[in-house]
C-alpha cells in the first residue's frame, strides 16, 4: 500500500447505481493516475489517500483507494464555503460564518474529530441547523469507518452487495447489533462472507450461526444438483457437509433442522419432500404472476389475422393461438419453423400493440444474433433488458423502475434458469403485460443453474401448448431428422452414411482421424461452417487438446502472427484469426458468454502483451491480459452447453464411453442438433448406446405441484 496526495482532473467512468468510480487524478509530482474508489469523490478537490496498485485493471496506472481524505485549507472563506454548500442542505452563510467565529481556522478537523460539539447549547445556533450539520458530519466519519472496515478484512464484494440491497451507514448500525441478519434476506448473501464479518465484529459464538450455516449447506446442495426439493432421506448427506466443518452430532443437526422448520425456514411441501424459503417464494411468484396474465379477459378480443398459406396447419394454429390465449409455449425442434413463426407473430400483434411495448429476449447472446440474421428482428438477451450490475464476482438484478411491456417473448427458454426468470418477472410493471410468448425445444438440455422450467410448464394447464412436429430445415436429409428423433425415444439410431455419420476409433487413434476429417473440412469449408462438440474440456481426448490440435494445424509459429502467455500452468498461445470464444457475461461491453469471435490484432509493449481486439460479428471488444486470459478461449471446439442455441452446417461430436458419466440422451439430442446438413459421430458405437438410453436426471421442483394445489 501507497501513501499519495492526488488531486482529482475527471471522472472516467462510473457504475449504474453509483458504487464503483474510475477517476483520472495528478499526485504531487503531476504524474497521471486512474483510481478506483468506492465513494464518490469531488472533482477539482485535493485528497490524502492510501492505494494499492491494480496489475488487472484495463486502465493502465491504476490504484484502489483503501483509505482517502479530503484535503481542505483551513481558511475563512474556505471553512464558510464548506458549510455553506449543498452537502449541508438548509445552512446559509450566516451559520457558516457563525460557526468559524466559534471554533477559528481549525472548524472542520474540529468538528469532524467531535461532531458533537456542534449541538451544544451555548453555540446560539439554531438546534435544526445543529443537528443538519451534526448528521453530516457524523456520516462522514462512519461512513470512513464503515469502509475501512470491509477493505481492511478482504470483504469488498460483501460490502458492494450490502450498499446495494441496503442504505449505509445506518444499516451499519443494524448489522454491528446482528450481523446474521444479512441471511434472512432473499439477496443471495454468501454465508461465509457474513460469517467472516460476524467474527471481526466479534460474533464468535452466534447461537444462530449453525441455524445459518445448514440453511446455506442446503442451497448449495440444492443448487449442485439443479433442483429445488429436497427429499427426506437426504438430509443425511447435507449432515455430512455440515459436521466436516463443524462437527455436529446427528442428533443436535437434526434438532436445528427441527427448528428451521418450525420457523418455516425450511418448508414441507408434501410427504417427505421439503424444500426452502428462498426457491418456493420464486415459485409461488412466477405461478402467481402467471395466474395474473391468465385471468385478463380483455386480451383475448382481437380478430384474429388471415395467416400466410406458407405455413402448415399445426404452425397456423400455434400462430392464432396467441390471438385466443395469453400465455403460450410453442415447442419443437430444429427445423420445424420456430424462428418464422416468432417473427410472423411479432408482426401481427405489432398492428394491435405498441412496437415499444413488445420485446424479444433470449438467454444469450448468440441465440439472439441468430434471431436478427433469420427474421430482421431486434431481439436481446434477457440480462441486457435487465439492468444488472457486477459486484466483485456476482451478478446483480437492480430494482429500477419496473418495464412497461405488453407483450413479452422469450426463445431458446430451456435454457433459462428458474432464478433468471424470476428476475424478469419481478422487473417488469405485470399491470401491464398482456401476453407471454414462450418458444423453445423441450427435448433440449434444460438451464446449466437450477429449475426446469419449459418441462414444468407444459404441464401447467393456463397455458396453451402447441408442438411443432414438421421438420422443414432438413426435408431432403431425412436422416439427421430421423436420427434426432430415434435418440428423442430412447431408440438406437440406425446409421445409412447420408447425413449422418459414424467414424469408429479408438482414443489412441482420435486424433489420426481427426486430422484426416479436418483436412476435408478445410478444404470444403470455411471455418464458420463447422464445429466440434465434446462433453468433457480436460482428458485425453477433450475440449482443451482438440483446440489446441486445431490451432496447430492451422497456424505455423515461424509464420503467423501469434502472442504467448506465461500462466502458472504453462504458456497459452493464440494467433491472429484464430477462433475464439467468451466465457463470462460483460454487461459493460453488452457481450455474451458463448459468443464465438476472432482475433482481430494484438499489441505487445516491451515484449509483454499490451491488449487484445476480438471481433464477435463486427463487434470489436478490447481486453488486456488478465481479462484476455480470463474471459476467452479457443473455440474450434465447444462443450454442447456452449453450443446449445447456435447451428452449423456440419458438426463432429467426440462420443467415447470414458466420459459416460456425462453422456445422457439429451446431451446427444441437444448436441446433434445443431447440425444442419450433415453430423458426424467420432467415437466409439457403444458410446453412442450409452447416451441414446442414459435418462437424464429428474430435476425436482415445486412448481408442477404447486400449480396443482
Amino acid at each position: 500500500m501507497q501513501e499519495f496526495i492526488v488531486e482529482i482532473s475527471f471522472l472516467i467512468f462510473s457504475n449504474t447505481n453509483k458504487t464503483y468510480f474510475v477517476y483520472k487524478a495528478k499526485n504531487a509530482d503531476n504524474k497521471i493516475m486512474n483510481l478506483i474508489s468506492y465513494i464518490p469523490l469531488e472533482l477539482k478537490k485535493k485528497y490524502k489517500i492510501s492505494a494499492t496498485k491494480l496489475t488487472n485493471s484495463k486502465y493502465q496506472d491504476s490504484y484502489e483507494i483503501n483509505k482517502f481524505e479530503q484535503i481542505i485549507k483551513e481558511e475563512k472563506n474556505t471553512i464558510i464555503n464548506f458549510f455553506s454548500s449543498k452537502t449541508f442542505p438548509g445552512i446559509g452563510k450566516k451559520i457558516a460564518t457563525k460557526i468559524y467565529e466559534i471554533w477559528g481556522d481549525n472548524t472542520i478537523k474540529i468538528l469532524k474529530s467531535n461532531p458533537e460539539l456542534i449541538l451544544e447549547s451555548n453555540n446560539n445556533i439554531p438546534e435544526s441547523k445543529a443537528k443538519i450539520i451534526f448528521n453530516k458530519l457524523n456520516s462522514f466519519s462512519l461512513e470512513d469507518e464503515i469502509y475501512e472496515f470491509f477493505i481492511s478484512n478482504n470483504l469488498m464484494n460483501l460490502y458492494f452487495k450490502i450498499k446495494e440491497n441496503y442504505k449505509m451507514p445506518s444499516f451499519w448500525k443494524i448489522l454491528k447489533e446482528d450481523p446474521f441478519i444479512l441471511l434472512e434476506s432473499d439477496n443471495d448473501f454468501n454465508f461465509y462472507d457474513v460469517d467472516l464479518m460476524a467474527k471481526k465484529l466479534g460474533f464468535d459464538d452466534d447461537k444462530n450461526r449453525l441455524e445459518y450455516l445448514i440453511l446455506y449447506k442446503i442451497k448449495l446442495y440444492l443448487l449442485k444438483n439443479s433442483n429445488t426439493v429436497l427429499e427426506k432421506n437426504e438430509f443425511k448427506a447435507i449432515w455430512s457437509l455440515v459436521n466436516k466443518e463443524e462437527n455436529i452430532e446427528p442428533q443436535h443437526f437434526f434438532e436445528i433442522i427441527k427448528k428451521l422448520i418450525n420457523k418455516n425456514k425450511i418448508v414441507l411441501i408434501s410427504e417427505n419432500h421439503y424444500t426452502i424459503s428462498i426457491f418456493l417464494d420464486e415459485e409461488k411468484f412466477i405461478l402467481e404472476t402467471f395466474e395474473s396474465i391468465y385471468n385478463k379477459k380483455e386480451n383475448n378480443s382481437f380478430q384474429i389475422p388471415k395467416v400466410q398459406d406458407k405455413f402448415d396447419n399445426i404452425q397456423k394454429e400455434a400462430i392464432e393461438s396467441v390471438f385466443l390465449n395469453n400465455l403460450v409455449i410453442i415447442t419443437g425442434g430444429p427445423g420445424t419453423g420456430k424462428t418464422e413463426i416468432l417473427k410472423e407473430i411479432y408482426l401481427s400483434l405489432a398492428k394491435i400493440y405498441d412496437k415499444d411495448k413488445m420485446v424479444i429476449l433470449t438467454p444469450t447472446g448468440r441465440a439472439a444474433y441468430l434471431i436478427k440474421e433469420k427474421s430482421g428482428l431486434d431481439a436481446k438477451t434477457i440480462h441486457s433488458f435487465l439492468d444488472v450490475s457486477k459486484k466483485g464476482e456476482e451478478f446483480i438484478f437492480l430494482e429500477s423502475e419496473p418495464k412497461k411491456i405488453n407483450v413479452l417473448i422469450i426463445d431458446e427458454f430451456s435454457m433459462v434458469s428458474q432464478h433468471l426468470f424470476f428476475n424478469l418477472l419481478k422487473n417488469i410493471d405485470l399491470a401491464y403485460v398482456k401476453k407471454i410468448i414462450i418458444i423453445g425445444d423441450k427435448d433440449q438440455l434444460p438451464s446449466i443453474e437450477y429449475g426446469n422450467l419449459l418441462a414444468d410448464f407444459l404441464e401447467i394447464p393456463m397455458f396453451k401448448i402447441n408442438i411443432l412436429k414438421n421438420n422443414y430445415r432438413q426435408k431432403d436429409k431425412q436422416e439427421i431428422i430421423t436420427f434426432s428423433q430415434s435418440i428423442n425415444k430412447g431408440i438406437v439410431p440406425s446409421i445409412k452414411n447420408q447425413n449422418v455419420f459414424l467414424i469408429e476409433t479408438s482414443i489412441q487413434d482420435f486424433f489420426q482421424i481427426l486430422d484426416s476429417e479436418l483436412n476435408i473440412l478445410l478444404k470444403e469449408y470455411t471455418i464458420n461452417d463447422w464445429i466440434i462438440m465434446a462433453p468433457i474440456y480436460e482428458g485425453e481426448v477433450g475440449i482443451n487438446k482438440i483446440n489446441n490440435f486445431i490451432q496447430n494445424k492451422l497456424f505455423d509459429r515461424e509464420k503467423n502472427k501469434h502472442f504467448i502467455i506465461e500462466t502458472k500452468s504453462g504458456e497459452k498461445v493464440f494467433f491472429e484469426n484464430d477462433k475464439v470464444m467468451q466465457l463470462k457475461n460483460d454487461y459493460n461491453e453488452d457481450i455474451s458468454n458463448g459468443e464465438i469471435g476472432y482475433i482481430e490484432t494484438f499489441r505487445e509493449f516491451n515484449k509483454k502483451l499490451d491488449f487484445v481486439v476480438v471481433n464477435f460479428n463486427n463487434k470489436l471488444i478490447k481486453y488486456n491480459r488478465e481479462q484476455f486470459l480470463e474471459q476467452i478461449t479457443l473455440s474450434y471446439s465447444v462443450s454442447v452447453h456452449k453450443f446449445q442455441g447456435s447451428e452449423v452446417p456440419i458438426a463432429l461430436f467426440v462420443l467415447f464411453k470414458q466420459n459416460s458419466y456425462l453422456l445422457t440422451k439429451k446431451l446427444f439430442y441437444t448436441g446433434v442438433t445443431r447440425a444442419k446438413d450433415e453430423i458426424k459421430i467420432i467415437g466409439e458405437k457403444e458410446a453412442l448406446e450409452y447416451a441414446t438410453n442414459n435418462l437424464d436426471k429428474e430435476r425436482k421442483t415445486n412448481i408442477k405441484f404447486l400449480a396443482k394445489k
